[in-house]
């Protein structure tokens, strides 16, 4: 009795398909239409991620950035939304004051230099470090260049 009514369902499905051919071709389009979208956004997420990861540990895995930045409150006479700066020597107190700390180096950057080299001029930023911030980010130096080792200083 099963199989009866299934052969029923399937003669009346084939019917309606050769008399709606363009009905059914149009919902066939849109259903593959709509998986290969969903596919394919699903793969550029996950390439997205995958890209995303990759970039953040590229800074380096277990590291801490400090920036200067602004007070919020007056403190002994001082006024509010003053700028306090991160001292070099700042960077080494906090290396012998806090023993957890395996590695640091201060980041000095300095934006809108203007190089000359022959008859070309370049705006660029200059980025300095100790030879130890290598070690502690995963940076690879260009071809043909290389980083500041302990004997340039």
């Amino acid at each position: 009795m099963g199989k009866t009514k299934f052969l029923m369902f399937l003669t009346q499905f084939l019917k309606d398909m050769k008399s709606q051919k363009l009905r059914a071709l149009l919902t066939f389009f849109g259903m593959v239409w709509g998986t290969s979208a969903l596919i394919l956004l699903l793969s550029f997420g996950e390439s997205f991620q995958k890209r995303s990861s990759e970039q953040m540990l590229s800074l380096g895995k277990g590291i801490i950035y400090l920036y200067y930045g602004k007070t919020t409150k007056p403190y002994k006479g001082l006024p509010e939304r003053r700028l306090i700066y991160i001292k070099e020597e700042d960077a080494f107190l906090l290396r012998k004051e806090i023993k957890e700390i395996k590695a640091i180096s201060p980041v000095f950057r300095k934006n809108n230099i203007t190089l000359k080299y022959n008859k070309n001029t370049y705006l660029a930023e200059v980025i300095g470090t100790y030879p130890i911030y290598h070690d502690m980010v995963n940076l690879t130096p260009e071809i043909g260049g290389r980083f500041i080792n302990p004997l340039d200083i």
